[in-house]
């Protein structure tokens, strides 16, 4: 029984010596909150982009302004004065059409639907030393043209 005794009372002691170890509180680390963005996976329609493009176009295209007014035109080929009526239309782009409504012959007004063209697009538009010189030329009486009828009907406005 001394020997149970003895046994027992070791391994009591044992225990005892372990449970005095130093006790540390351990505390979770703290993982920092990331959040990270997911990539955009959908694929873009190409019909809004089109329709968008084309809303844009559009919007550009419209019509800011638009007036009518009286102007004397000088015709080049029987060298003579006539009053036209311009409609001035100006889009929100910048653009600027100078349409002819109509023009007074002889007291009378005759319906005219073209379109005038600017001698300083047309001058810079041209390519030929030939059609800048022409085209100089004409600068020389105004600063737009209307051509009618090519062989009786050419206008220059100022």
């Amino acid at each position: 029984m001394k020997n149970l005794f003895l046994i027992f009372a070791t391994m009591l002691y044992t225990i005892t010596i372990s449970a005095q170890a130093p006790f540390s509180v351990y505390k979770p680390v703290i993982v920092p909150q990331r959040s990270y963005p997911l990539p955009d996976l959908s694929i873009p329609d190409p019909m809004e982009d089109i329709i968008r493009h084309n809303k844009a176009v559009a919007r550009s295209r419209e019509i800011v302004s638009s007036d009518i007014i009286t102007a004397d035109g000088f015709n080049y080929i029987s060298e003579t004065y006539n009053q036209l009526k311009i409609k001035i239309i100006q889009r929100r782009n910048g653009q600027v059409e100078f349409h002819c409504l109509g023009i007074k012959k002889n007291g009378t007004w005759s319906i005219c639907e073209k379109e005038i063209v600017s001698l300083e697009g047309m001058y810079k538009a041209a390519t030929k030393e030939s059609d800048k010189k022409m085209i100089l030329e004409l600068m020389e009486y105004g600063n737009y043209l209307l051509i009618v009828n090519p062989n009786s009907d050419v206008y220059i406005i100022e």
